[in-house]
């Protein structure tokens, strides 16, 4: 197969970016189908020692409560409520080193399960800049219709009429929306650009700045098939559970003082271990259909991160 990375007239578009996923798993169908399945039983897996772990520990320390060993039944709900964030930072270099093979094979064609410390590293660091720009303008962005809410308030409470703050605050959010997302998408390019060996924040910037529009329309079509998506799958899986939603809804309404709500929830919702092989089923079928709707993403970064000029091209 020729190299993706060196094929000629990689000008970003927004069909091309969209569509860039789809051409790879064309070009490279077991590559792309391998993944997908290990991505789906990687994900299956971690669900189920994840929740499999919690749900033990919630009926653990109700059956400690309800022994009278409050003081143990409490240390374990506070263990309980940092179990799932623990778990999410250990994960997190399974995750990704998995996002670095996709992104080698998104950029080079090549398959390899072993993408190399250096890309790992800057692939590592470029989300690391991607998410401090996403929550410093979150940041803003909170701030900002904090205030305008406490200005609506003030309004209303002295007889005013708030509609005018309002309608400023809604201005306000849409326009920070919108320079949320341009700020993110001036950074798409540097997960995949971090794969190919070189990590220029400055060219990837540069790159996607003359590409603003048509990458910011990309994301904004992704995010609406993704949603479209989730709230698809999740709202069958939703109405399949419906009895236990509303049984889960009922108990935090009526023990509002409970101090063991959180851990009466998990052990009413979180799967027994007969369950586990079900849910992780269920959690890999999900992961299957959210992993071809993912090509649509690393479509976009791998094919701005393509339209980077290399040095050669800058020299001449």
């Amino acid at each position: 197969m020729t190299d993706m990375a060196t094929t000629p007239a990689h000008r970003f578009t927004v069909g091309g970016a969209l569509g860039f996923g789809f051409a790879v798993l064309r070009t490279r169908p077991g590559a792309v189908a391998f993944l997908l399945v290990l991505q789906a039983v990687v994900f299956a897996a971690l669900m189920a020692v994840q929740y499999g772990l919690m749900g033990r520990m919630a009926r653990e320390g109700l059956m400690l409560a309800e022994a009278g060993d409050m003081v143990e039944a409490l240390a374990l709900n506070m263990r309980l409520s940092g179990f799932s964030s623990l778990f999410s930072v250990i994960s997190a270099p399974l995750w990704l080193w998995l996002e670095a093979v996709w992104l080698v094979l998104f950029m080079s064609g090549r398959f390899t399960l072993w993408p190399g410390w250096g890309n790992l590293g800057r692939m590592t660091l470029g989300f690391i800049v991607i998410f401090g720009v996403y929550f410093a303008a979150l940041i803003v962005l909170v701030i900002v219709m904090t205030t305008s809410l406490v200005g609506v308030a003030l309004v209303q409470e002295s007889g005013g009429d708030p509609a005018g703050i309002g309608v400023i605050a809604l201005v306000l959010g849409l326009i920070l929306f919108g320079l949320m997302l341009a700020g993110l998408a001036l950074f798409t390019a540097l997960p995949a650009h971090a794969v190919t060996g070189r990590f220029d924040i400055g060219q990837a910037v540069s790159t996607a700045w003359r590409h603003l529009v048509g990458v910011c329309i990309a994301w904004l079509v992704f995010f609406l098939v993704y949603l479209l998506a989730m709230a698809v799958v999740y709202g069958v899986y939703t109405v399949n559970v419906m009895d236990e939603v509303l049984a889960m809804m009922e108990t935090i309404s009526t023990r509002t003082e409970d101090p063991f709500i959180m851990m009466r929830l998990y052990a009413e919702t979180l799967p027994t271990d007969q369950d586990l092989p079900w849910m992780g089923l269920t959690s890999a079928s999900v992961m299957l259909i959210m992993g071809v709707i993912m090509l649509m993403g690393r479509g976009v970064s791998a094919k701005l991160a393509l339209a980077i000029p290399a040095p050669s091209d800058k020299a001449d």
